[in-house]
């Protein structure tokens, strides 16, 4: 069995935001690795907010690019989740 490694990055522009990732192996098979994960990841998150009016993700894979926006730095998707918390929860 191989093992492929990845590695992501988030980006974001203060309202949207871009992942950017690079896996390690063939690229139809990681492309579409890519594409499952992220609608798996849009279904889940449109469930957990349900109790909220559900928050839909619009997801769109690209290959080859690179974000042009701001990288999401620890502390602001920190100060971001506690924002969300005390806003919907």
């Amino acid at each position: 069995m191989k093992t492929y490694y990845q590695m992501s990055y988030p980006y974001t522009d203060g309202r949207d935001v871009e992942i950017e990732c690079s896996i390690a192996g063939p690229e139809k098979e990681c492309f579409a690795a890519v594409q499952q994960m992220t609608q798996a990841v849009a279904e889940v998150f449109a469930d957990a907010t349900s109790a909220i009016g559900t928050v839909d993700i619009k997801a769109n894979c690209i290959m080859n690019k690179k974000s042009s926006y701001q990288p999401i730095s620890p502390r602001t998707a920190d100060t971001n989740h506690r924002k969300f918390l005390l806003k919907f929860i």
